[in-house]
C-alpha cells in the first residue's frame, strides 16, 4: 500500500454556506493570520503571519488551502458535518447528508465508462463507516471528477489495495468481477467489457441500457449487503427518471426500498458513493493506459499515441486509428463499443 501522504494543497467544494465565514472567523480569532491580496477572481485570501506560505483562498465556487499544515481537512470535515441538505432534496423525511456520512453504515455505487467507444463500464460499490471518515477526508476523496489525476491515483490505489500493476494484470487476464477483504473499505466492483455490452445492445429484449446499469449495480451492491448490513443504500443515479427501470432495481436489491436512495450527483455528497466513483475510475484510468500500450505493441507503434476521444465521429476515430499504424476494423471490433453513438 502507498505511504498516505498528506496533501499540501487541498481544495474542496463547500455544501454549506456557512463554511467560509466560519473559516474567516476562525483565522481572526487565532491571532497569527493576516489578509493578503486575492488572486484574481478569489472572494477572500489569508496567510499565516509567521509562515506566509499557509495560505487559504476562497473562490466563488471553492475553497483552496496550501501548505504541509494546511486546515483543508479540519474544514472539509466542518464542512460535510454541517450539511443540511437533505439526500433526495425534496423529500424533508430523508436524513440529511450530514447525517448519512457520520452517522450511519452506508453503502454507496457509483460507474464510469458509460459515455466513452473504448473505456469499459466500470460498476463499483463500496461500504464506508463512520469510522472511515477521517482518513477518507485527509485523503480529500470524493466526486473523482474533482479530482486532480494524482491524488486520483494515490486514493485508488489506497482505497481499493490494486496497485497500478496489479490492474493491468487484471485487464490482461479478463478479470471482471473484483474484491479484495483486505482493502482499506469493503468494495465490490464489476467490470463490464465492451463486446458484452454491444451484445446487450443487440439483443431485442426491449431492455436499455439503464436496464444494463440496474442490473450491474445490484450485482456489486447486493453482495456488500449481505455482509456490511448497512442503514441505507445509497447510489448515484443512472436511470434518467425511467420509473420502470427504478422499480426493477430497487425490487433486485436485498433493502427495503424506503432505505434506497437514487440522487443525481450523489458522489459530490456521499462519501461511499465518492470511493465508488474514485476506485471505479482510477481503474478505468489505467485500463485505457494498459489498453494504449497493448494496442502500441500489436501494432508496433512508435511515439506518442493516443486513443481516439470519445466525442469524434466514428469514421475520424477509425481514421486516427488507421494512420497511426493499426488495423482500424480489429481494434474496434476487439476493444470498442461499436453499438456506441455519440452524441
Amino acid at each position: 500500500m502507498p505511504e498516505k501522504k498528506n496533501l499540501s494543497d487541498y481544495t474542496f467544494i463547500p455544501r454549506n454556506p456557512n463554511t467560509a465565514r466560519e473559516i474567516q472567523e476562525f483565522c481572526m480569532n487565532a491571532g497569527n493570520w493576516m489578509d493578503v491580496k486575492c488572486p484574481p477572481s478569489a472572494d477572500f485570501a489569508m496567510a499565516k503571519r509567521d509562515e506566509p506560505s499557509e495560505r487559504i483562498v476562497k473562490y466563488a465556487n471553492s475553497i483552496y488551502f496550501k501548505g504541509k499544515d494546511n486546515l483543508g481537512a479540519f474544514f472539509r470535515r466542518y464542512d460535510m458535518q454541517n450539511d443540511e441538505e437533505h439526500i433526495i432534496a425534496v423529500d424533508e423525511t430523508t436524513p440529511t447528508c450530514g447525517e448519512l456520512n457520520f452517522k450511519h453504515v452506508i453503502v454507496g455505487s457509483d460507474e464510469v465508462g458509460t459515455g466513452e467507444r473504448f473505456k469499459q463500464i466500470i460498476v463499483t460499490a463500496v461500504a464506508v463507516t463512520p469510522s472511515h471518515m477521517d482518513e477518507l477526508i485527509r485523503m480529500n476523496v470524493t466526486d473523482s471528477k474533482q479530482m486532480k489525476k494524482s491524488q486520483l491515483r494515490l486514493a485508488g490505489e489506497v482505497l481499493s489495495g490494486i496497485s497500478s500493476q496489479q490492474a493491468w494484470e487484471i485487464f490482461e487476464n479478463e478479470d471482471t468481477d473484483i474484491a479484495l477483504e483486505d482493502a482499506f473499505v469493503k468494495f465490490r466492483c464489476r467490470i463490464l467489457p465492451n463486446r458484452e455490452y454491444d451484445k446487450f445492445q443487440r439483443i431485442e429484449n426491449g431492455k436499455d441500457k439503464n436496464n444494463l446499469l440496474g442490473e450491474l449495480h445490484a450485482g456489486v451492491l447486493n453482495p456488500l449487503i449481505r455482509v456490511c448490513k448497512p442503514d441505507y443504500v445509497v447510489v448515484d443515479d443512472f436511470m434518467e427518471t425511467d420509473k420502470s427501470v427504478r422499480d426493477e432495481f430497487c425490487a433486485a436489491l436485498n433493502m427495503e426500498s424506503r432505505r434506497v436512495f437514487l440522487r443525481t450527483k450523489a458522489d459530490a455528497v456521499n462519501m461511499a458513493v465518492s470511493c465508488a466513483s474514485v476506485i471505479s475510475a482510477y481503474l478505468s484510468d489505467i485500463y485505457m493506459e494498459w489498453l494504449t500500450e497493448k494496442i502500441k505493441k500489436d501494432y508496433g507503434i512508435t511515439g506518442d499515441f493516443a486513443l481516439p476521444a470519445n466525442n469524434l465521429a466514428f469514421k475520424e476515430q477509425k481514421r486516427m486509428l488507421a494512420e497511426a499504424g493499426a488495423d482500424a476494423d480489429v481494434v474496434f471490433a476487439k476493444y470498442a463499443k461499436t453499438t456506441f453513438r455519440s452524441k
